[in-house]
């Protein structure tokens, strides 16, 4: 079997699996929606690959890409149908959407935001939020721990995962991160001779001018 061969079978797989998906009861709409942006942007990798057409140089660098987005997306499939599980806390649904959009889109009125959110479900102890997704932008993915869905501090737990979201989508780690060096290398600067004493060999070009 070709890679092309190779990745056509898995892409139509993971496209039937995305249609069977699409027949599941969701209680918000958003899920639904989350499904068929995929379909669509997978099943134009398909016309692309079936073209008989196609160079083979091209279709190799294709077939790693998508077969590189099946890995990424196969677990966002099953997050998207474990949000139609009644273990998910539904009625925390709404106002959990109106906060993601209140942080993430704060200078646009209610009726104009566009931020979606899928609430569901993980097999792990710890909340899980996933980053920023390149295929399904302005969607916040949050996933809350099946064993504790009896818990009720899971619910304040929905503000905290949406920090990351918004952590990574105004990339906020680029401005902290800066600033934490540049302090660091303030009280490095302040206290230089004793640092001098405990790391004699660091950090030598940056020593004070006497």
């Amino acid at each position: 079997m070709s890679p092309l061969e190779y990745t056509l079978k898995r892409l139509r797989a993971f496209l039937d699996e995305i249609r069977h998906l699409s027949t599941s009861e969701f209680p918000y709409r958003q899920s639904k929606d989350a499904l068929q942006i995929l379909e669509k942007i997978f099943e134009k990798y398909r016309s692309f690959l079936e073209d008989s057409k196609r160079d083979k140089i091209l279709d190799e660098g294709t077939c790693k890409n998508v077969n590189r987005g099946i890995v990424t997306y196969l677990p966002i499939l099953g997050f998207i149908l474990r949000s139609t599980n009644v273990r998910n806390a539904f009625e925390v649904y709404g106002p959990t959407l109106r906060i993601a959009g209140a942080i993430l889109e704060p200078h646009l009125p209610l009726t104009k935001r566009r931020t979606r959110l899928i609430l569901s479900s993980e097999w792990n102890y710890s909340p899980l939020v996933y980053r920023e997704l390149p295929t399904l932008p302005g969607f916040a993915l949050i996933g809350l721990p099946a064993p504790e869905s009896s818990n009720p501090l899971l619910i304040p737990l929905n503000g905290h995962e949406l920090g990351h979201v918004v952590w990574e989508r105004k990339k906020i780690n680029l401005e902290i991160r800066k600033k934490i060096k540049e302090k660091i290398l303030e009280i490095i600067m302040s206290r230089w001779d004793k640092f001098q004493k405990l790391f004699p060999d660091t950090l030598i070009a940056l020593a004070p001018k006497r």
